[in-house]
């Protein structure tokens, strides 16, 4: 392949999630229930085993959810949320509601605010084993 591993196009996009966060494995969870299609899921904190996925940092990770994209762009925070939820049917409406100018500045804000709050309130701070991903 040309320009190696790195540059190769991903076969399905990838959600990468806090797998140590009660909240944010619930919301996978529900997502699938839901129908999410098309994605691959993956914990944050198994990122590293994939070596077709661009870098992503801790710190990036800590707070925020990341979708990247086939073509390797990666999206972070409410628009990772409204990508993810366009996969969805039951909220693929709000999904483009979400996308929308001015809309998106609200919806960014709203997702910083859930994510500041989401390790004080529902991690699993004892639980240091993320979840296996689901074949």
């Amino acid at each position: 392949m040309y320009g190696g591993p790195s540059r190769c196009m991903l076969t399905r996009p990838v959600l990468v999630y806090d797998g140590l966060c009660g909240f944010c494995r619930r919301w996978v969870e529900r997502l699938e229930r839901w129908g999410l299609k098309g994605m691959d899921l993956l914990p944050a904190q198994r990122r590293n085993e994939r070596a077709d996925l661009p870098y992503i940092s801790d710190a990036q990770v800590d707070q925020e959810m990341v979708v990247i994209l086939q073509d390797r762009r990666v999206l972070g925070g409410g628009a990772a949320m409204t990508e993810v939820w366009g996969r969805v049917p039951r909220l693929r409406v709000l999904a483009m509601l979400l996308g929308l100018p001015g809309v998106s500045a609200l919806r960014d804000a709203g997702y910083r605010w859930v994510a500041a709050r989401r390790k004080r309130d529902s991690c699993d701070l004892g639980s240091l084993t993320p979840p296996t991903d689901r074949p």
